[in-house]
């Protein structure tokens, strides 16, 4: 039971911080406001994941996109290592934003092919 109070407490402040509710602390009066414009390297990422994860997921697209245009494919574990560095991400979230954008569906960006990443083509033979 007192798993489940500390719990019920947790998720009330989580939900109070996301509202802008949850009282200033020092640290906090220092940070951006929540959906300001603040550009992912100049904090986003502390202040508010969703945003910076949408925006980071976007640019490893647009990245990797241009990358295999300019360089050829690389293999994925490569491939996961550039979006890492040059997004400032972990490398694990660089292989979900990955494997999410190579499944086999008309939104995917890319394709993995006897472990090369290379542009998905649309159904008219097409490269996106």
């Amino acid at each position: 039971m007192a798993e489940e109070a500390t719990l019920k407490q947790h998720r009330k402040a989580h939900r109070e911080y996301l509202d802008g509710k949850a009282p200033k602390t020092e640290a906090s009066k220092k940070l951006p406001a929540r959906n300001s414009s603040v550009k992912p390297d100049q904090g986003l990422k502390q202040t508010d994941l969703v945003a910076f994860n949408q925006d980071a997921e976007k640019a490893a697209v647009s990245y990797l996109t241009e990358y295999i245009q300019h360089k050829g494919a690389p293999n994925f574990n490569t491939a996961c290592s550039l979006i890492a560095l040059e997004l400032d991400v972990s490398v694990e979230t660089a292989k979900r934003y990955l494997r999410k954008h190579s499944v086999d569906h008309p939104k995917a960006a890319f394709c993995i092919q006897d472990g090369s990443v290379t542009i998905r083509s649309k159904p008219n033979g097409k490269q996106r």
